[in-house]
């Protein structure tokens, strides 16, 4: 007999939280906790390159990351019929992505990448990927809480990136440069609901590529306040663990972080 959908979600979800207690003291007894546990500190004082998806982003600067450890999300996919690069690992937590861009995210199979917990109710299972659970809480006017531990739980700062950097520290980068962080985005003009704060795009270009956001694509309303809280938190985390967060975008508007010349930190021979 078939096993109805919404018993297999729920079998999904609920047989790794009562498991996660022995997870977190080392009794690794699914594999998805394994593959977890074999990235903390996997990349221990190296330096590491977080790609934003703005529109500062030139497909000529991923193409000399190739030897770095990279991040990426969301989106990304859109700049591989232009280059070889691929980045080294993605996630994404957006549900409306998720959602809209399943397919694409299937293709991904070659990329290690990691997803919250709750996107297996939407079947999204491939070789390489990988579960950690994800706290999304109000939080303002605080600073989010910064997760240490996938295996734990990850919290939201209402940005993707957030979880990049997230995911860096628990693989112990020390050094983390912002590449394609505009911290800027035009105003999506048609409100489609006021109380999940969805917005509906009228094609207005805030990305990297023509392409990313649709005429009509339903979007979070972008939330820069909410933002800077994270990035905040984030850089007193990696000064906490010893490392720091530079800016390497070329132009936007986030100054929360030093600045530096991509052109003058990058170099073949990374990973």
């Amino acid at each position: 007999m078939t096993e109805p959908a919404f018993v297999k979600s729920i079998r999904k979800l609920f047989v790794p939280y009562m498991l996660r207690p022995l997870a977190l003291c080392g009794i690794l007894a699914l594999d998805n906790y394994r593959k977890l546990a074999a990235f903390k500190g996997k990349h221990n004082g190296r330096r590491c390159f977080i790609i934003g998806n703005g529109p500062s982003l030139e497909i000529k600067d991923l193409e000399r990351l190739e030897n770095e450890i990279t991040f990426a999300s969301n989106k990304i996919y859109l700049a591989f019929d232009q280059t070889q690069w691929r980045p080294t690992y993605y996630s994404a937590v957006d549900k409306l992505i998720i959602n809209r861009e399943y397919k694409k995210l299937n293709e991904l199979n070659k990329i290690t990448t990691f997803f919250p917990y709750f996107f297996q109710k939407y079947d999204v299972h491939f070789d390489n990927s990988i579960y950690f659970y994800f706290i999304h809480k109000e939080f303002y006017p605080d600073l989010p809480l910064f997760g240490i531990n996938p295996i734990y739980r990850l919290f939201s700062g209402h940005t993707v990136t957030y979880i990049l950097l997230q995911l860096a520290v628990y693989m112990g980068i020390k050094e983390i440069y912002l590449i394609g962080v505009d911290y800027c985005y035009n105003i999506y003009q048609q409100d489609y609901s006021d109380n999940e704060k969805i917005l509906v795009s009228d094609g207005t270009v805030s990305h990297f590529h023509p392409e990313y956001v649709k005429s009509g694509d339903k979007v979070f309303q972008p939330n820069l306040h909410l933002h800077e809280k994270a990035y905040i938190s984030a850089g007193h985390a990696l000064e906490k663990s010893g490392g720091r967060i530079f800016n390497a975008t070329r132009g936007g508007k986030l100054d929360l972080f030093p600045r530096v010349d991509f052109d003058k930190i990058i170099y073949a021979g990374g990973k």
